[in-house]
């Protein structure tokens, strides 16, 4: 479970390229739910800012789970959570433009861990972390962002993407 940072966590296709499955916050769980002690993870956890975690054995773990319903109704929901934004990024990947598929990745990651005030969120993600997340290539992203630049709603600097005008970057991402 990690009390501070973020986490990227990822995976690696067949040929050899990483891709960002999704990013934990504070409070989310980071691991997969083992079926046993002798499952083998599929994807790698990667920090994004300086985290903290707790962690548990396996064993111990499933312990918790039957000793405590809330724990497990609280995973059971954390589950829940995880599958829907799966499903809304899959779902954004297979039907919006580029454009606005990378304005509502933004607002996400912004509203979930974007950094400063209720008007200016920085997201501190790469240009290539953002074109994985959205399933496109990095000179999408940069030119983009360059241009959105050059608009007034986002600024840009080394691995940070700063969120300066919420209200346009929604507008972004509704002009499909």
């Amino acid at each position: 479970m990690l009390l501070s940072g973020c986490v990227k966590i990822t995976q690696l296709g067949p040929s050899g390229n990483e891709v960002i499955l999704r990013l934990g916050g504070i409070g989310e769980m980071i691991g997969d739910l083992q079926p046993s002690e002798n499952y083998a993870h599929s994807s790698t956890a990667q920090t994004v800012q300086d985290a903290v975690a707790l962690a548990w054995e396996v064993a111990n773990f499933a312990k918790l789970l039957d000793r405590y319903p809330a724990f497990r109704r609280n995973m059971v929901h954390a589950l829940e959570e995880r599958l829907r934004e799966m499903e809304q990024r899959f779902r954004d990947v297979s039907t919006l433009n580029v454009g606005p598929r990378l304005s509502s990745e933004l607002i996400r990651l912004s509203n979930r861990f974007g950094c400063g005030d209720n008007r200016r969120r920085e997201i501190h993600l790469s240009r290539e972390e953002l074109a994985q997340l959205t399933g496109t290539t990095l000179s999408t992203v940069s030119r983009l962002l360059r241009l959105w630049q050059k608009l007034g709603i986002v600024s840009i600097r080394r691995e940070v993407v700063q969120v300066c005008d919420i209200a346009a970057l929604t507008q972004l991402t509704l002009s499909e």
